[in-house]
């Protein structure tokens, strides 16, 4: 297999169409069709479903569909490690990381970076960490900054952790929490998670009254339906601006201890092998040591 081969899986994957793939890697469809029936011959398996309505991968064609972006990272990095001159480090690191973080921290390390390693490439996958962490999973990444309690069982970097906080546009207090409606984000993340078990243990098997509002998406979002009167929400303080001019507390487990929301980099063992990703995570270690929460 080459390069073309697992940009076909990849392309075919998202997009399920022999035409499109063709047309994205500038080759002929019959030349699709020879690199799909090669590959199946080589593993001895069936790896496509073609039908009129495009094609599927099988589980054998998903298990070989992981190995995809490893082994195009590997190609790239095969051709920096050539290319390069006088001890010089290339290649091309591919980062996870979600919106919040990106913009409100990252910008200034990746800038850092890429002015210390200038002939190393950054492409960066936005997406929330709930996608992230599947794309990690099935290998379609091979490091990523997550938001959130996630089990990882590979290595990690701990970069912060934010405190869970209730926001008002009136005092936080025992009154309001049980008579003022309650605003959610309807899509499950681990917020949602954490915010559950608060509000479980907070009201002895009641809940708050429900918003007339409610969220699917940007928690931020929750903070305008806060500010604009709906009620009071739970978010975690990073998405709280001191322009919001809310009221905020944090909250707490029964044994007192606050409810904390962490932020890992987490990524293979595969990154070991590249030397690009491994002066990355050597760099955003040190730049979150000396500018914690990444202020700068």
């Amino acid at each position: 297999m080459d390069k073309i081969d697992w940009l076909l899986i990849k392309t075919l994957y998202s997009d399920r169409s022999m035409a499109k793939a063709a047309e994205k890697l500038f080759i002929s469809q019959p030349a699709v069709s020879y690199r799909l029936t090669r590959m199946e011959q080589e593993f001895d398996e069936v790896l496509f479903l073609r039908n009129n309505k495009g094609v599927t991968l099988t589980s054998a064609g998903l298990r070989l569909y992981t190995f995809a972006s490893l082994m195009l990272q590997y190609e790239e990095d095969i051709a920096s490690y050539v290319r390069q001159k006088g001890g010089e480090l290339s290649g091309l690191v591919n980062l996870g990381v979600t919106s919040t973080f990106l913009n409100k921290f990252l910008v200034p390390q990746i800038r850092q970076f890429c002015d210390q390693y200038p002939k190393i490439k950054v492409t960066l996958t936005v997406e929330p960490s709930l996608n992230l962490r599947n794309m990690m999973d099935t290998n379609r990444l091979m490091m990523a900054v997550i938001r959130g309690p996630h089990e990882w069982n590979g290595p990690s970097v701990e970069i912060f952790e934010e405190p869970l906080e209730i926001i008002s546009s009136e005092p936080v207090t025992e009154e309001m929490l049980c008579t003022r409606p309650f605003v959610s984000n309807c899509m499950r993340s681990p917020v949602t998670l954490q915010m559950e078990q608060w509000i479980s243990d907070h009201f002895e098997g009641g809940t708050p009254p429900a918003a007339q509002v409610q969220v699917y998406g940007d928690s931020r979002n929750m903070v305008n339906l806060v500010k604009a009167g709906f009620g009071w929400a739970i978010i975690s303080n990073l998405r709280i601006d001191v322009s919001d001019n809310l009221y905020h507390q944090p909250i707490y487990h029964k044994d007192g201890s606050p409810y904390l929301y962490k932020t890992n980099l987490i990524y293979s063992e595969e990154c070991r092998h590249f030397d690009a990703y491994m002066a990355y995570i050597g760099h955003l270690k040190e730049y979150f040591s000396n500018n914690p929460l990444g202020q700068t």
